[in-house]
């Protein structure tokens, strides 16, 4: 099996769309790992237990070097994730969640 690039799991419904859609066969390591972020932090978003550090591990053939993890960074304030839309009102009805 050979290919440019992989995802597993959910990231390959998630992140193979953003892959095909930004990866070229000249990309920097820099836009390589900027875009693996991209790719990671919407699965981050769609996964509640997911945890926003990663460390990026670089193969060329010759040396190997793997990074301190960081903290992708992330946004939960959005005004619509705040909404509580599952408490019942003053009649007992619940709204829905859409």
């Amino acid at each position: 099996f050979e290919e440019d690039y992989i995802a597993t799991g959910f990231g390959s419904y998630l992140a193979m769309p953003i892959l095909r859609n930004d990866w070229s066969a000249d990309i920097s390591l820099d836009a390589a790992k900027a875009l693996v972020v991209k790719c990671l932090q919407v699965c981050f978003y769609r996964d509640v237990h997911a945890y926003n550090r990663i460390q990026f591990g670089v193969c060329d053939g010759e040396n190997v070097t793997i990074s301190d993890p960081f903290a992708m960074e992330h946004f939960w304030g959005h005004s619509m994730w705040l909404e509580k839309r599952l408490q019942a009102d003053d009649k007992g009805h619940v709204g829905d969640t859409w």
